[in-house]
């Protein structure tokens, strides 16, 4: 995989830390122009220096946050290869306790930021063909108590990727998605 990815231009989003770090820093080792997406804005600069990336502070669950991502990696780069919807948020106890602000947050940045950052970023993966990477989990396959609303937006995560596979399949852009399980990174 050393140069599979020279040239391609990769959004990454959750890519302060953990598993979107770990992605953003193997895209370019691979050769890609890497556009790194989170909201930390001090540790995205850090990533992208280190990598030669271009840092988007951005906030997944707001819709000009996902367009103004969009934008600015096309104005840098002229086009989108690869997107991978990495970023994630978890509300963890008894359903009946958690905080319905909380619950929405799961589900906004889970679920929701990815189709619509999806829907965004549409014209430019059909025009290079590309590839859109979903990050959902084994909580995606596996019910876990005490972390419904998670679990709720990785299988529904998982549901969006099977059904635009389908949509997209003639027009030559892939979807996949990885459920990984436990990872010792900060989100756990």
């Amino acid at each position: 995989m050393s140069d599979a990815f020279k040239g391609k231009v990769v959004i990454v989003t959750g890519a302060s830390s953990g598993v979107g770090e770990a992605a953003a820093r193997a895209f370019a080792r691979s050769g890609a122009k890497v556009v790194l997406a989170a909201r930390s804005r001090e540790k995205i600069e850090s990533v992208a220096q280190a990598i030669g990336g271009l840092a988007v502070p951005t906030d997944v669950s707001r819709l000009e946050d996902l367009q103004a991502l969009v934008d600015q990696a096309v104005a840098a780069h002229g086009r989108i290869d690869v997107l991978v919807n990495n970023a994630a948020a978890n509300a963890r106890g008894d359903l009946d306790t958690l905080d319905p602000q909380g619950i929405a947050a799961v589900i906004d940045t889970n679920l929701k930021a990815p189709l619509l950052l999806t829907r965004l970023a549409l014209p430019h993966l059909r025009a290079s063909r590309g590839v859109v990477v979903n990050v959902a989990s084994i909580a995606g396959h596996v019910p876990l108590p005490h972390e419904s609303p998670y679990c709720a937006s990785k299988w529904g995560l998982r549901g969006f990727t099977f059904a635009l596979r389908q949509e997209l399949k003639a027009a030559g852009v892939a979807v996949c998605v990885v459920s990984p399980g436990p990872i010792s990174t900060p989100f756990v």
